[in-house]
This record gives C-alpha cells, sequence and structure tokens, in this order.
C-alpha cells in the first residue's frame, strides 16, 4: 500500500456514515463474542441505524482518562523507539501518524482506524494504543519479549489481526499503559500463524456482514453479558402480550429446566468445598497451590453508606415540620425509575414424556 504521509490525503478515507455501513475492528471483536462491553446484537443495531449506548464517555472518568492519557503513551512509544531525537523533537525521516478511518482498498465493508502508523525508510507498521487498570495487568505479557510471544487481551488482538489485513502491514506494535504508571510495549509480525488467524477472522467477518446485514438475518444470541445488555437495551417494554413458543422454543425451555436443575447441587457443592477450604486456611489470606495458581479470602473494602432518609427526618424535626407536612416533603420529593425486566420461569415445569436435553440438542443443530 502506498503511504501517504499526510492524513488528509489518506487513501480511501472513511467518513461517519461510510463508519456505520461498515465494520471496524472493536465491532469485528464484538460479532466473534470476544470484546466485554460490545455484543454482535450492538454492532447490529449501529449498522443498521439504531445504535445502543455501549458505555457513556462523558460520565465514565476511566474511558474519559484513558483517551486523556493516549497522547502520552504515544509519545513515550515515540521516545522509546527512535522517532524522537535530542531536546524530544522528532525527526524528518521518522515519523509516527494518525490517520483517519480508511477502508479496505477492494471491501468497502471492512474499515480500519488505527492509533497511529510508524512509518520509517525501512518499513511502515501499525500501532494500536491502550490504557488499563492496575488489576488488569495479569492479562498482559511482559514487554521486550520475542514478536509473536507475548500475551495481550484477545479482543485488542483481533483488532490488530484486522488493522493488519485492512493496511496491508507485516508488523504491528501494541503499546499499553497499566495502572498509570507501567508502560508496555508488544511486537506481532505477519507470520504463516497470524495470516491463518488473519484469514479465519476475515472470513468470520465477511460471512457475518453479508448474512446479518445484508440479508438482514437475526443475530444469534452468544450468551455473553454484553448480550444481556444489548437485550436490556432492546426490549425494556412489559407490554400485556401472550406469544406461543415453535418446537425450537420448547425445546430450550426444556433444557432450561433441565440446567437449572443441575445447577441447585453444584452450587450446594460449591458452597460445601468453599466451607471446607475456608476451615482449612483459618485466617490465612492466601491459599498457594503450586502450580494450580492460589485461592485468596480478604476482606474487601468496607462499604460506606450514608442513610439520607435518617437526616432529612433529624432535619425536618428540628425545623419543626408537622407529620403531614414531612410526608408532603417525602412525596413532592420521591421518584420512581423503572427496573429492569425480569425474567422468570417459575411456571415452567419439566415435560417427563420429553427428553430435554436430547430435544434441545437436536433443535439447537438444526438452527
Amino acid at each position: 500500500m502506498n503511504i501517504v504521509v499526510e492524513k488528509d490525503w489518506w487513501p480511501g478515507q472513511v467518513n461517519d456514515y461510510e463508519r456505520q455501513h461498515s465494520l471496524g475492528g472493536t465491532d469485528v471483536a464484538a460479532i466473534l463474542g470476544v470484546h466485554p462491553k460490545k455484543s454482535a446484537l450492538h454492532v447490529k443495531a449501529e449498522k443498521t441505524g439504531q445504535p445502543l449506548e455501549v458505555v457513556d464517555v462523558a460520565t465514565n472518568p476511566y474511558v474519559e482518562w484513558g483517551l486523556r492519557n493516549e497522547g502520552n503513551v504515544r509519545l513515550a512509544y515515540e521516545q522509546k523507539n527512535g522517532f524522537r531525537g535530542h531536546n524530544n523533537r522528532r525527526l524528518k525521516n521518522r515519523k509516527v501518524v494518525v490517520p483517519e478511518p480508511i477502508h479496505h482498498p477492494e471491501y468497502d465493508w471492512a474499515h480500519a482506524s488505527p492509533d497511529g502508523i510508524c512509518i520509517t525508510p525501512e518499513e511502515t507498521w501499525g500501532l494500536e494504543i491502550k490504557t488499563t487498570l492496575q488489576y488488569k495487568d495479569k492479562y498482559w505479557g511482559e514487554t521486550n519479549q520475542p514478536p509473536n510471544t507475548q500475551m495481550i487481551p484477545i479482543e485488542y488482538w483481533v483488532q490488530v489481526l484486522w488493522y493488519m489485513w485492512v493496511f496491508n502491514l507485516e508488523r504491528y506494535d501494541v503499546a499499553v499503559l497499566i495502572g498509570g504508571w507501567d508502560y508496555r510495549q508488544f511486537t506481532f509480525v505477519k507470520d504463516e500463524r497470524v495470516a491463518e488467524q488473519m484469514a479465519d477472522v476475515v472470513s468470520r467477518a465477511d460471512f457475518w456482514w453479508h448474512e446479518y446485514i445484508l440479508r438482514d438475518q437475526p443475530v444469534p444470541i452468544q450468551g455473553s453479558e454484553a448480550d444481556q445488555t444489548a437485550l436490556k437495551q432492546l426490549y425494556n417494554k412489559d407490554l400485556p402480550t401472550v406469544i406461543y413458543a415453535d418446537e425450537t422454543v420448547e425445546a430450550w425451555a426444556q433444557r432450561l429446566v433441565d440446567v437449572k436443575a443441575k445447577i441447585k447441587p453444584l452450587k450446594a457443592e460449591k458452597t460445601l468445598l468453599e466451607g471446607k477450604i475456608k476451615y482449612y486456611m483459618t485466617d490465612a489470606g492466601v491459599l498457594d497451590l503450586g502450580a494450580g495458581g492460589k485461592i485468596t479470602h480478604k476482606a474487601p473494602v468496607p462499604k460506606v453508606t450514608t442513610h439520607w432518609q435518617c437526616i432529612a427526618a433529624v432535619l425536618a424535626r428540628s425545623s419543626n415540620l408537622s407529620e403531614e407536612e414531612l410526608m408532603q416533603l417525602r412525596e413532592d420529593h420521591t421518584v420512581s425509575e423503572d427496573r429492569d425486566r425480569r425474567f422468570s420461569t417459575v411456571q415452567l415445569k419439566l415435560n417427563p414424556t420429553l427428553e430435554p436435553t436430547k430435544q434441545a440438542e437436536e433443535a439447537i443443530e438444526n438452527e
């Protein structure tokens, strides 16, 4: 690909409309079921003009300060990789540019928006910048290891594969700032194994786009927490209507009863085993299992709750309000908030004439 440094001249630049009508790296991670916050249902809604809220950037300080810190991480990457010289000045023949999102040169349903493209006289490669919380450091490998040997979260690995494909790059670097101070850097190059994974991701994304967007088929449920969030947003009404199940849904319901019946004794066994281990640990905070890992039993941060109603009652009495005036004050400042719909199977019973597990498996296979 002919790389143009000036981002305004970048080939295949994507506008907002085209971004909505094509798949980016985060979208692909979502449709493959590996994104922690976004599901295929979110992507389908977004691409069909009914976007669902994934995260509120304006009210989420982690997201806000993560975005603010991207520039600092990019600067650290440039300093550590020879893009800046004396007095921190940029070098003329080595640049890290921030491109506008672009389409794949052949497939208009695919776009990429990398955090940087690194350009030197010898080669050109991509750069992805991330910030994360300290407790998530376990999902990241050690820095400065040989290429393709480091561990990064799978949703970011899918993004790397996607951006390498769209930009036709042989190398991609990932720079992450963990907990505001722990900088780590990873390099991935396109070898045979990476090329195979890239081809698999592209093939699955291609199928998804044509099947669920162009043909408008229903998106399969993946069972993730992101799916549950999307379902709450899509179907938040409680209408007084009754619909009737077909054979497939009946099989799902019977399988649900079967699964719930198995969960109860497993929960009891879980409680029993946890109790035995706690009894063995006594006051110890950590149980070392050797190669099997460890178990911790630690006290959480104390929960602090302010009982504002009690404070209000005291203030009301001190101002000589009557009981009627106090009740009116309470009524004037009471707001009813809608709550999420509850999914209940209280009246669902196991049909003794059916084999729920087998029937559900056959129904699922025949979907």
